[in-house]
């Protein structure tokens, strides 16, 4: 058994990822904003803290008391990510200095968009990364846990897809629903034929789960994404909300229209292709992914929005 510390424990993934460690045997406390959210997690059978992402007291204590730190939580703010971005550095500081000579486990969450726009080529954990407009600002935050290390951390980064789906959520693809909705028309950028790895919920919630119970390397960083399902692109995930929805208007438009209709931050991560594989976690942790997964039968087939 495993004592558990969980950030975005009421989240998307990190919801899965307590299920998944309680069914395995482990004990989860999980960091909670509110009363109500707290009582959430009591229903799942987790320990909620109250806390947040600027109570550092709170983070430092709990991850000292825990044998493993899985880090979620993040603001989803994307007109203003820069600020987002700053105070995940001070966590994992907070974090890295809780945990420093323990060789306990901290386990962080990034994005594929640290790759940018991968064009033609298949991206693997030894791709050089490089400063670009979006994604790549995370690269500072993969940085401090793989530094972690050496500071007596087992420490490890989960970089996952940029959508991530499955039991009727998602990040991106709600926001693109909800504006089809609103207006009638799905859109995609410019030819749509931007291919994008990605991944469900439940096999990125096991990739965690495998990083508490396995030894691996301290310091690894974990591309997560779905290696058969392959051909997501921008304008097939398009003409899949527009079934869902049963509209008919679907729409290319340029970059600089699709700035203004989301914001410059999402259009980007909607533009781009962000292809990827997975080898350093089949091999570490044993992960693997099943075959025969489709986000897009997914987009359709699915229920409520969830975030």
């Amino acid at each position: 058994m495993v004592k558990i510390f969980l950030t975005g424990a009421t989240g998307y993934i990190g919801s899965v990822i307590a299920e998944f460690a309680l069914k395995a045997g482990h004990t989860v406390r999980g960091l909670a904003r509110s009363e109500a959210s707290a009582e959430k997690l009591r229903a799942k059978g987790v320990d909620p803290v109250i806390g947040d992402l600027h109570t550092l007291d709170v983070l430092k204590e709990e991850a000292q008391k825990a044998d493993a730190v899985l880090h979620l939580a993040f603001i989803h703010d994307f007109d203003k990510y820069d600020e987002a971005l700053a105070q995940d550095q001070k966590v994992i500081g907070a974090f890295t200095e809780a945990l420093a000579g323990t060789n306990k486990v901290l386990v962080g969450t990034s994005g594929s968009g640290v790759y940018e726009d991968t064009g033609d080529q298949v991206a693997n954990e030894e791709t050089e990364l490089k400063p670009g407009p979006g994604g790549a600002a995370r690269v500072a935050s993969e940085q401090a846990y793989v530094q972690a290390a050496s500071r007596g951390v087992r420490s490890a980064v989960m970089r996952l897809a940029l959508h991530v789906y499955g039991r009727n959520g998602s990040t991106f693809i709600p926001i693109q629903i909800a504006k089809a909705k609103e207006d009638g028309v799905v859109r995609y950028i410019g030819e749509g034929s931007n291919l994008t790895t990605v991944i469900h919920v439940e096999d990125a919630a096991s990739a965690y789960v495998l990083a508490v119970e396995k030894p691996f390397t301290p310091g690894t960083v974990f591309n997560i994404g779905d290696k058969y399902d392959t051909q997501v692109t921008g304008k097939k995930i398009a003409e899949a909300i527009a079934e869902r929805l049963s509209l008919s208007r679907i729409e290319s438009v340029p970059f600089e229209e699709a700035a203004k209709i989301w914001n410059p931050t999402l259009a980007w991560f909607f533009s781009i292709t962000n292809r990827y594989t997975s080898e350093v976690a089949e091999k570490e942790l044993g992960w693997r992914v099943p075959a025969g997964r489709s986000i897009l039968k997914d987009i359709v087939e699915g229920g409520r929005l969830a975030s």
